[in-house]
Formats: C-alpha cells, sequence, structure tokens
C-alpha cells in the first residue's frame, strides 16, 4: 500500500508554500479548487481526512495562497484523500448509525449444526425504535416482547398456553448495537482483521472477517473453560464474517462460528438483517391468543427501590484502604482458621493474596514467592494462630481493566491467562463490598419482598425468591435481609435447596413425582452478628456466622453439618500503598 503523507506533513507543506499575498478574487478561486477536489469524496474520506479539510478551509493563511500553491496543496491532499479508506471498524460503526436510523429492523437468524445443510432453528426479530421494543419468535414457536419501556418481558409458550411476564434486565440496544460491538473489540482489542471483495448481483461487498479468543476461566492449565457454553461444549473460538455493502452503508450478512476448545465446530448462526417501515402492532399479532393465561412475575417497585439503596450504599463505600478476612471452622467451640484474605484496594485497582490452612508439611511455594508476600504475610500471622500452617493459595490482581492471578496448582504456582474485565474484578467474595451487600443473584431478580417475625423484630427489609424444582433438581429458595439502619448492609442471607420445600406451590401435581434419588440437600444461612465502622462513620460486617448442612435426599443420617465464622478486619484507611503493589510482572517470573 502506498504510504500516505501525514496530517502533520501535509499541514507542514502548505505552510511552507504560503509565502506572499495575491488578489483576493484569485486566492478564493483557487482555494475553491481544492475544496472542490476534497469534497466530491466526501462519502469515503475518513473521518480524520474531514477534519484535516476544516482546518484547511479555516484557518487565516488560506487567504494568502498563489494559484501555484493551491494547486501543489491540492496535489497533496488529493494524494491524502485517495489514499483514504475507512478501516473495518469506522465502516462497522458508521453501518450501526445508519441501522439506527430505520424505523424498524427485522433480523433473521438461522442456526446450523455441524455438517448439517438444513437449519436447526429460526428465530425472526422485529426491532421497533421509537417504541423501544423488541419483538421476536423463537424456534419459530416461541412468542417473546421486551419492553424497554415498561421493562417488562413476555414470553408466551403455546405448549401450555401461558404468558409469563418477568422484570426486563439491561439495557435498550438499537439494532446496531451488535455491530458498534464488533467496531469496540477491533480498535481496543487488536484483533486481526481480514477485508476482501466479492460480488453480489453486480454489487462490490466488502468482506470482513475476524476471530476472537474467550477468556480461560479454568483453574487448571491443561482444561480450558469460558462462560460460554453450547450444547454443553465451552466455546474457545468465535469467529465473526461480516458482508457489508459499503457504498450504500448496509449490513447483507452476518456470519458467526463458535468452536470448542479442540477448534472442532459447535454451531454456526447466519443473520440477514433488513430495515423496514412498519412492524408488529402487539405480541398477539405475532399469534399469542387473546384469551391466554397471563402469569405476572414483575418485581413490586419496593423491590426495584430497595435495590437501588443497597447499591448506591455498596458504591459508596471507602476505596481505598488494607484489610484482612479469615474464614474459620467451628468445632467443639474452638475456631480452626481454613482461608485468609489479604486485601488491598485502591480505587479501582484491587489485589488479594489469598492463604490457606496446610495438612503435612509447611509449603515452600510461600518461601519461594516471599518477595512479593512479604506485607501480607505480615498482616495474615497477626490473625493466624499457627503461621507456619499456612501457605500461598493464589495472588489476584485487578488493575481496573485487566484480571490477573497467579495460582497454586498441584504445588507449583501457575500464572493465568490475564482476563479482560471492563465490568470489575471477577470475584464477587474479596472485598468488603462483595461480602457486605449481597443481592440475589441466583435465580434472577427478586420477585417480591415479605414480612415475617425476624424481619419485624430486627426493623429489616426482607425479599425472597424461589424457584420449584425440576426433574432431578431440587426446589430452591434464596432469602435476602437488608438493615436500612446499617447502610442497607445484610443482616441474614439464606439459601435452600429441599426436597421437602415449604414453598413449592404444588405438592400434589407433578413436583410431588419427581424423583430426587441421588440428590444432595443444601442450606446455608449467613448472619451478621457484629458490625464496624469507618472513620467516617460507614458500616461493615465484622463477624459472620454461616451455619447449614448437606445431606442426601431422605438419608438423614448423611447429614454433614457446617459452621464457620468469617472475620474482617479493616487495617488502615487511606493507606499509602506501593504502586507495584498493583504490577501484574511481578507474577511472571
Amino acid at each position: 500500500m502506498t504510504k500516505r503523507t501525514s496530517e502533520q506533513e501535509l499541514m507542514r507543506q502548505f505552510e511552507e508554500i504560503a509565502k506572499f499575498e495575491l488578489p483576493q478574487d484569485v486566492v478564493e478561486r483557487d482555494i475553491e479548487r481544492v475544496r472542490q477536489s476534497l469534497t466530491e469524496n466526501e462519502e469515503t474520506a475518513a473521518t480524520t481526512g474531514q477534519r484535516l479539510w476544516h482546518d484547511l478551509a479555516t484557518r487565516h493563511w488560506t487567504r494568502y495562497v498563489s494559484a501555484a500553491a493551491a494547486c501543489l496543496v491540492l496535489a497533496l491532499v488529493v494524494h491524502h484523500f485517495s489514499n483514504t479508506r475507512l478501516s473495518a471498524a469506522e465502516l462497522l460503526t458508521r453501518v450501526a448509525q445508519n441501522l439506527n436510523k430505520s424505523a424498524w429492523t427485522r433480523v433473521i437468524v438461522r442456526k446450523y449444526l455441524p455438517d448439517q445443510a438444513e437449519p436447526a432453528s429460526v428465530d425472526t426479530k422485529w426491532i421497533d425504535l421509537a417504541g423501544r421494543k423488541v419483538y421476536a419468535i423463537y424456534d419459530e414457536t416461541y412468542i417473546h416482547l421486551m419492553d424497554y419501556e415498561k421493562m417488562h418481558w413476555s414470553i408466551y409458550n403455546p405448549k401450555s398456553r401461558e404468558m409469563l411476564i418477568q422484570k426486563l434486565h439491561g439495557q435498550w440496544a438499537g439494532p446496531g448495537t451488535q455491530l458498534t460491538e464488533y467496531a469496540k473489540k477491533l480498535r481496543e482489542r487488536g484483533l486481526e482483521v481480514a477485508e476482501s471483495e466479492e460480488q453480489r448481483d453486480g454489487v462490490t461487498m466488502t468482506v470482513i472477517e475476524f476471530d476472537e479468543v474467550l477468556n480461560n476461566m479454568s483453574t487448571d492449565p491443561n482444561q480450558f473453560r469460558s462462560k460460554m457454553l453450547f450444547a454443553g461444549k465451552t466455546v474457545k473460538t468465535i469467529r465473526t464474517r461480516l458482508v457489508v455493502d459499503r457504498a450504500n452503508l448496509r449490513l447483507a450478512e452476518s456470519e458467526t462460528q463458535y468452536f470448542a476448545a479442540d477448534d472442532t465446530p459447535i454451531i454456526t448462526m447466519k443473520s440477514e438483517t433488513a430495515p423496514l417501515e412498519t412492524g408488529p402492532a402487539d405480541i398477539y399479532e405475532l399469534g399469542v391468543p387473546r384469551d391466554v393465561m397471563i402469569i405476572n412475575k414483575v418485581p413490586d417497585a419496593r423491590v426495584e427501590e430497595t435495590r437501588a439503596k443497597i447499591a448506591a450504599h455498596r458504591d459508596g463505600f471507602l476505596k481505598h484502604y488494607v484489610a484482612v478476612q479469615t474464614e474459620a471452622r467451628v468445632e467443639e467451640g474452638q475456631e480452626r482458621i481454613i482461608e485468609t484474605m489479604v486485601i488491598y484496594q485502591q480505587d479501582e485497582k484491587l489485589r488479594v493474596d489469598v492463604f490457606w490452612n496446610l495438612h503435612g508439611t509447611p509449603n515452600e511455594l510461600t518461601n519461594q514467592w516471599a518477595g512479593i508476600l512479604g506485607t501480607s504475610l505480615a498482616h495474615a500471622k497477626s490473625f493466624w494462630p499457627n503461621p507456619e500452617r499456612h501457605g500461598i493459595r493464589s495472588v489476584r490482581i485487578y488493575d481496573g481493566l485487566w484480571q490477573h492471578m497467579l495460582d497454586e496448582h498441584e504445588g507449583q504456582m501457575v500464572l493465568r491467562t490475564p482476563q479482560r474485565r471492563p465490568d470489575g474484578d471477577m470475584y464477587a467474595d474479596d472485598d468488603i463490598e462483595d461480602f457486605g451487600w449481597r443481592m440475589l443473584w441466583w435465580l434472577g431478580e427478586p420477585e417480591h419482598m415479605y414480612d415475617n417475625d425476624f424481619a419485624r423484630e430486627h426493623g429489616l427489609l426482607a425479599m425472597e425468591l424461589t424457584a420449584p424444582g425440576m426433574t432431578h433438581q431440587l426446589p430452591k429458595r434464596l432469602a435476602l435481609y437488608v438493615d436500612p439502619a446499617k447502610d442497607y448492609l445484610y443482616r441474614r442471607y439464606s439459601e435452600e435447596e429441599r426436597a421437602d420445600a415449604p414453598w413449592r406451590v404444588d405438592t400434589t401435581g407433578s413436583d410431588s413425582a419427581q424423583s430426587y434419588e441421588g440428590r444432595r440437600e443444601r442450606v446455608r444461612v449467613y448472619d451478621v452478628i457484629e458490625y464496624g465502622q469507618t472513620s467516617a462513620g460507614q458500616w461493615y460486617p465484622r463477624v459472620v456466622t454461616i451455619e447449614g448442612y448437606e445431606q442426601k435426599v431422605g438419608r438423614p443420617d448423611t447429614r454433614q453439618p457446617d459452621r464457620r465464622i468469617s472475620r474482617i478486619h479493616l487495617l488502615e484507611e487511606d493507606p499509602d500503598l506501593p504502586p507495584e503493589l498493583f504490577d501484574p510482572n511481578q507474577l511472571d517470573r
């Protein structure tokens, strides 16, 4: 590719030749020639090129350019623009912007299994930009409506002839959002992009292709596990192919392939996108009966209000501190520490050094890494009665964007592949915010608030979330009690999986006939029994008890009780922490 004249060099040459004055009419004539030459290719000019013309046309010294100089400027600038071509990221951004201007957009997605010519399923979506609604028919059977004005999600199941309405999560995203995300990845992640051209009905199309390898979540370096699963298989690589009409800024089609850890294909999705003038008037127009039975599971307003206050107090907690958290088993009235975490928080940065109880001889790994563990070891030993019996388990560093972890595996410390985490630290239990401000996350949004003697006695707000059992899955229940008088910290949190669940509504139908043979019941109750306060008066949980049990269904003789106690020690507020403490390079040696 021909090397382009840089913008700075072009400006320098322009200034060099702008040395003398000419009559006004001559100057204006020559400058106009330059302007016309530049704006002829406006549709294909890059953003930087358009900004360059603006600079040329508005600087005061462009009033003093000779005809010859203007011709030279013209040659230079045309040379610059003739070699300017939108990058893949810029092109996708413009296609996304163009797509978001349509009144409606229809997207048809066909899913193909390996070595199958016919699609395994076909999904169709109609996106209403003005109404902020998405209508969909999945697998040509299940009808959905995502209403982002009301934040309601309606799901019709023709087999049961019921329509479930539940809380809609997330934020409104127009039809061009996926393309915008692609463009962002291409700009920020350094993905290798291949561009080519092909003919479609006499129209030249630009083909953009790139691969993305997902983060490895496995603690075993010999295995790969990501957060994405298809058909029970972990996805390692996503291969994307986009066909774009460059002249009309239109997405003709897209294809996404998902590959397993061994590089075998799992599934392929092919999409067709088209702008429309109109779409469905309502969900009933898509085939939902007017007399459908509606089951409303939308959380009440008090749930939303309480969750917002929990999040606000959590986000406002101390952002710069050093703390130690210990967890111990309670056996015969004595505490035996099994894990200690030394926590360093500095705004968005977080480091957690995790030590655990050892069996047998002291762990030599701890001595090998003493150079970066010295401060943490000193903090840990202050709260561990038998310091010779604890060793390093992991070092976790979050630098505000990337998660780095050094982890013990089979007697060695293994450095995991860094993971990009723009949403924050990946662990949900390793700082005071995570530990103190809980949310009901396991089964989704809490369905309702409720009242009982415990809540009334302690002045708490309580939320409950339940799920009936399914085939070979025990009924589940989560309950959360928060204390408005203590910054909406949790006071009690419980998790239950029980065969004799009293919250199960139907105990006479098919539910009761389910087979739970071999399943294990689990109960955990977390109680905050002592609170602490920062110097600014912010509350946090200082001592938490955990009690529960596990047992096989119908086998009380297999019950295994669990009694633990966790303690948080806030050591320093606003400490002077050295930058190298959060430097991930120290983990690689």
